[in-house]
């Protein structure tokens, strides 16, 4: 169970008091450190380019022979509070680009303690300090990064773009296709031998896969998903799949009557489930590519 945190608001003095008593509790995403802030934006820089986590800021580490024994609280002075959040602003802003950061500071009778939790925008990275280089965390230190690391942040933006870029494509095929499919469904003779191309949904469900749990993490699909008209990924897929079976069923059979009936529970305002769902395949396509618009737009800025 991860007893760090994961909301600011959570953060209050029993958790440092619980935290502390952790030998082993820095990692990629956690880090103690004192009042001595001279490579704090090495540290912001480090957690921004990795995972992103928290910094407790107030707090030291007890060793012997540079063996850790543990961690005790220091804290800076109340008096100090406007000098140290200067100092933290100061730090911030000689990253570039500027990473997301949020402060929240916890008192403890006449000292304080800053907790500092940096965001995972994969859409920023590399992050660069001024004059310094790019940082990274290795387990619980922080590293200048090598050039093969510096370049692996810069391949993992343009792989995230490639496949954005390849879904949108996917999504575009897949919408004019399912126009142009379901308008003829809809109106063609169900004499016999009339037939239907099925609606080729492969690439799409491949492009699906590379991006979806990146869409998720990113929130780019939970507008869509607050949409209520609105079908998610899983259910779009499944109203697809029943409108091929559909279309195999007309193409394949011989009487007329069931080539009609088949038509008739797809068309519009038809008392049929499958008929109301495929009213939400366009707008929900569309929305789609709306906001995988607006994602590259950000990418790329």
């Amino acid at each position: 169970m991860n007893i760090v945190p994961e909301n600011r608001e959570d953060w209050n003095l029993d958790t440092i008091n619980e935290l502390i008593k952790l030998r082993d509790i820095e990692s990629e995403d956690f880090d103690f450190k004192g009042i001595d802030m001279k490579d704090l934006a090495n540290h912001l820089c480090a957690f921004a380019n990795t995972h992103g986590g928290y910094l407790v800021l107030g707090i030291d580490e007890d060793k012997n022979n540079d063996k850790l024994l543990g961690f005790r609280k220091n804290g800076f002075k109340k008096e100090k509070e406007d000098h140290t959040k200067n100092e933290i602003r100061n730090h911030h802003v000689r990253i570039e680009p500027l990473p997301d950061i949020q402060t929240k500071i916890i008192s403890d009778d006449e000292r304080f303690y800053v907790v500092i939790k940096v965001e995972n925008n994969q859409i920023k990275k590399p992050y660069f300090v001024n004059g310094k280089g790019c940082f990274v965390r290795i387990g619980p230190s922080t590293n200048l990064a090598s050039r093969n690391t510096v370049l692996n942040l810069f391949s993992d933006i343009n792989k995230q773009i490639q496949d954005l870029e390849n879904l949108k494509a996917s999504t575009v095929m897949l919408k004019e296709d399912f126009i142009m499919i379901i308008g003829k469904f809809r109106y063609i003779s169900s004499a016999p031998p009339n037939r239907l191309p099925k609606l080729d949904l492969t690439l799409f469900r491949n492009n699906i896969a590379k991006c979806e749990s990146f869409l998720v993490k990113k929130n780019i699909l939970s507008r869509l998903l607050e949409v209520r008209t609105a079908p998610a990924i899983a259910p779009l897929l499944h109203t697809l799949d029943a409108l091929n079976s559909y279309i195999d069923g007309f193409s394949n059979s011989t009487d007329e009557s069931i080539k009609k009936s088949l038509q008739n529970q797809i068309k519009k305002n038809a008392h049929y489930t499958l008929s109301e769902e495929l009213e939400n395949v366009e707008p929900f396509l569309d929305e789609l590519l709306n906001a995988i618009d607006e994602h590259l737009t950000k990418i790329r800025v």
